[in-house]
This record gives structure tokens, sequence and C-alpha cells, in this order.
């Protein structure tokens, strides 16, 4: 149980927990202060994003789905077939089907509301081109508007 008493500034807030439910009283009382701020972009990882992914021209479509928030992959449709999109160490990517089998690889590139794809010379090239540009996308996998 926690509640917020305080706020400090505009981005930031004392929270204080009641109790934690662990039994441990040393938690009871605990209070912390949280603040937001803007990332750099040398921050961005698209792998951390909650958000889905679409690409509406390779009818790719990576809906955004809460219950895979903390997991490396989202699973989606390409060309009415069921696939996943996974994000690999070192910002590399693979798209696979249910089977497991890869069709396509490459680098991701995260932008603040959007990332590229340039995919390998010898698995997406051929199917998708050098590189693609995935957009947010929201439950149902349609494009959310861009940050402004």
């Amino acid at each position: 149980d926690i509640d917020i008493t305080s706020i400090i500034e505009e981005n930031s807030f004392l929270i204080q927990m009641n109790s934690n439910a662990s039994g441990d009283p040393l938690y009871d009382g605990y209070s912390a202060i949280l603040s937001k701020r803007l990332l750099k972009e040398d921050e961005l990882d698209a792998r951390y994003f909650g958000n889905g992914w679409v690409n509406e021209e390779h009818s790719l479509y990576f809906p955004n789905d809460a219950w895979t928030y903390l997991q490396n992959n989202k699973k989606g449709t390409f060309e009415e077939k069921t696939v996943y999109l996974f994000f690999l160490e070192q910002s590399r990517f693979e798209f696979r089907y249910e089977d497991d089998t890869v069709f396509a690889s490459g680098e991701y590139i995260t932008h603040f509301d959007n990332m590229d794809l340039v995919f390998d010379d010898d698995c997406g090239e051929d199917i998708f081109g050098e590189s693609i540009n995935m957009l947010w996308a929201d439950a149902a996998g349609y494009p959310l508007p861009p940050l402004e």
C-alpha cells in the first residue's frame, strides 16, 4: 500500500509505503522520491518499450499486448501468418514463424516514436528491401500518432 505524500517539483513526488504485506516491518514506512525526465536519444532501446509495432506497407502487425511487457518478443502477423519479433542483444532483431524458423534478421535503430529495421543481406532483405520503418501500434495493431 503506497501513498503519494507530497509533490516535490513539477516532475517529482514523494511516495511512502504504509505496509508491504511481507511481514517484515523494516519496509513499513519506507519512502522514496520518484521523478521523471525525458530520455536522451542514446538511452532509447525498443526492446524495453511497452508499445506494439506496425508497418502497414509490408503487412507487419505486432499489437501492444499488456501480457508481453517484460518479454523480449512481440507476437504479430505477417501476410496473415503468425510471426514473432524478437529483440536480441546489441540492437539485433529476428522475425520468426511459429515453428521458430527465422525469416528475417538485422539491426534495429530506436527513435523516440518509431524504429528502423535494417535487414541482413542474406536474411530478410529479399523480402523487405534494405530497411523499413516501424511505427508504434496500439492494442489492435493500428499506428499511434507521432509524439509532439
